[in-house]
C-alpha cells in the first residue's frame, strides 16, 4: 500500500435537529457555542465518533467495516479508546498493554497497529529504554486535520427535566412515583454545522498513512454521527461531506475559495437580517458537485454521502 501523493480537503456540513450536538462542560453540558451564540461542533467530537465506530472489534459496525476494508485489530486498533484494541476487562489493563507494546515494538509500532495514531497523530508518554525509565513524550503528527464546525446561524438552546419512571432507589420503591433529573436533557431546536477536514501528504510518511487508511476515514465520516447516535442526539447526522483532491502534495486550488463555494446558502434572508435561529433544512440551499465545479474550474468534486 502507497503513503499519499496529494493534498486534499473536504467541506462536511451536519444537520441538528432537537438533539444535543456537543457538550460543553463549563456550563453545565449545554452545547459549546460562541460568544455570540453561534453553535460549535469540536474536532475531538467528530474524531471521537469516527473512532468510536471501530473501537470495539465484538460490534456489527467493526464487522461491516472489516469487510468491507479488511481491517484488523492488529492494523486498526483505536489507541483512543477505552481497551485499545486489546483482549482485556479493564481500562487499566488496556494501558499496561499499551505501555508493554510499546516498549516492545517502539513507536512505529504503535503507528501499525493503531490507525488514529496513522491518521490524526498522538501526544502519549511512553518510556525512554535509555533513560531509566524515565517518561518521554511520544508526538506524531497526523496527515488528517479537521477543523471546529460552525453553525451558519445562531442557535437556540432548550433545557428541559427528564423523568424516570419507577427507578431502582430506595426513595422510591414503596411508592408508585417517578424520579425527576433537573436540566438533564439539552438539546438545540435547529442548527446547521459546517467545517472542514484537510489532508495533508507532507506528514504521512511519518506515521505511515496510507491512501486505504484515507479511504477509511472517508468512510467513516459520512456515518460518524448517525452510528453513534443516543437519546439526547438522535436528529444529529453528516447531511453532505464535498470532498476534492488537489493535483499535487501542496495544492493546485485555493481552498478558500472551494470552501465558500461549497458552504450551503441561507434562503430566508430575514434569518439574516435578525440574526436569528434556523428552524429546519429547509431554510437551507445546497450546492451540488456540479455546481462547485461549474464555479471553480478544473477540479473535481464529489459528495462521500452520495458515493
Amino acid at each position: 500500500m502507497n503513503n499519499l501523493s496529494k493534498k486534499s480537503i473536504g467541506v462536511v456540513v451536519v444537520d441538528c435537529t432537537m438533539s444535543h450536538y456537543n457538550g460543553d462542560p463549563d456550563v453545565d453540558d449545554m452545547g459549546r457555542m460562541t460568544i455570540d451564540g453561534y453553535g460549535i461542533i469540536s474536532p475531538q467530537c467528530l474524531k471521537h465518533r469516527l473512532r468510536s465506530q471501530i473501537a470495539d472489534p465484538e460490534s456489527v459496525v467493526w464487522g461491516y467495516y472489516k469487510d468491507k476494508f479488511n481491517l484488523s485489530s492488529d492494523t486498526h486498533s483505536i489507541f483512543e479508546s477505552r481497551l485499545k484494541g486489546f483482549n482485556v476487562k479493564s481500562a487499566k489493563d488496556a494501558v499496561d498493554q499499551v505501555k508493554a507494546f510499546i516498549k516492545k515494538n517502539g513507536e512505529e509500532g504503535a503507528c501499525k497497529r493503531f490507525w488514529d495514531i496513522r491518521v490524526f497523530g498522538t501526544t502519549a508518554l511512553s518510556e525512554d529504554k535509555e533513560a531509566n525509565n524515565k517518561k518521554l513524550r511520544f508526538t506524531r503528527t497526523g496527515c488528517v486535520a479537521v477543523s471546529p464546525l460552525l453553525t451558519l446561524l445562531p442557535i437556540e438552546m432548550v433545557e428541559q427535566s427528564l423523568i424516570k419512571a419507577y427507578p431502582l432507589s430506595d426513595k422510591y420503591s414503596k411508592e408508585e412515583q417517578c424520579c425527576p433529573a433537573p436540566g438533564a436533557m439539552k438539546f438545540a431546536r435547529h442548527g446547521l454545522f459546517v467545517g472542514t477536514y484537510v489532508i495533508n501528504p507532507m506528514d504521512a510518511h511519518k506515521t505511515g498513512t496510507t491512501e486505504e487508511d484515507i479511504k477509511l476515514f472517508k468512510s467513516l465520516i459520512v456515518s460518524s454521527l448517525s452510528s453513534t447516535t443516543s437519546a439526547g442526539r438522535s436528529g444529529l447526522r453528516v447531511v453532505q461531506v464535498l470532498h476534492a483532491d488537489h493535483d499535487n502534495p501542496v495544492g493546485s486550488f485555493k481552498e478558500h475559495d472551494f470552501i465558500k463555494a461549497c458552504t450551503p446558502q441561507i434562503i430566508n434572508s430575514s434569518l439574516i437580517d435578525n440574526n436569528i435561529p434556523s428552524t429546519s433544512i429547509s431554510d437551507y440551499a445546497f450546492k451540488t458537485p456540479e455546481d462547485v465545479m461549474n464555479e471553480i474550474k478544473d477540479i473535481k468534486v464529489i459528495d462521500l454521502c452520495r458515493v
